[in-house]
């Protein structure tokens, strides 16, 4: 047993692909999947060169393909712009990266959604340049008294964020869970508010206190 867990987990992507098409019982008990395993493969030759899998494992063809399943904060940071004046030194910038970087895997993932309206973000730097994708953190257009009640907003088809000018980090914090936690549904009209996540069905016990529950 432990050889063969051993001999799968080594198994590159392209013997899984070539298994999943070619193999004997694939041929024999699932015919009626050939096609659609064959055009897998074929979409996956799109984005990944065939020769290229046999040295990758479906990991790193999961990574090359739809980004990593975690928000690389560092990598991020690279490839974030601003405008209207602010900077990486700016207060609320600074603020803001504390604020995110200690925030759960569960809801920077729902930041990046709130953001720009899918969770996976590139896996390297090389990704973000070949794709042309880039952050931007842009002031808010509130002023005044008001701007400390706004919430952020978010322009998902260019990945910009409207960040107001928030003087505390709990503050900071908590108008950022409540923006993340009540717009929930991405581009694609996936509504993932009801999904459980252990702990709390809304994956957020500091959103839950927010509102009162």
């Amino acid at each position: 047993f432990f050889f063969f867990f051993f001999f799968f987990k080594q198994k590159t992507a392209y013997e899984m692909l070539r298994s999943l098409v070619g193999s004997e019982m694939c041929i024999r008990d699932r015919t009626e999947s050939i096609l659609q395993c064959k055009a897998v493969r074929k979409g996956i030759s799109l984005v990944v060169p065939i020769a290229l899998l046999n040295f990758l494992t479906y990991q790193e063809v999961e990574a090359l393909v739809c980004g990593k399943p975690v928000v690389d904060i560092t990598l991020l940071k690279r490839h974030t712009r601003y405008s209207k004046g602010l900077s990486e030194t700016s207060e609320r910038i600074v603020l803001f990266w504390e604020v995110l970087s200690e925030f759960s895997e569960i809801d920077k993932l729902r930041f990046i959604k709130f953001c720009w309206g899918q969770e996976r973000l590139p896996a390297n730097d090389e990704e973000y340049e070949r794709r042309q994708v880039r952050f931007m953190i842009k002031p808010s257009m509130r002023k005044g008294g008001k701007e400390e009640a706004a919430l952020p907003k978010a322009d998902t088809c260019f990945f910009n964020l409207e960040l107001p000018n928030y003087k505390t980090k709990e503050v900071m914090r908590e108008r950022l869970l409540l923006a993340i936690h009540t717009d929930d549904v991405s581009m694609n009209a996936e509504d993932n508010s009801h999904e459980w996540v252990p702990g709390n069905r809304f994956g957020s016990d500091e959103y839950l206190s927010l509102i009162h529950i």
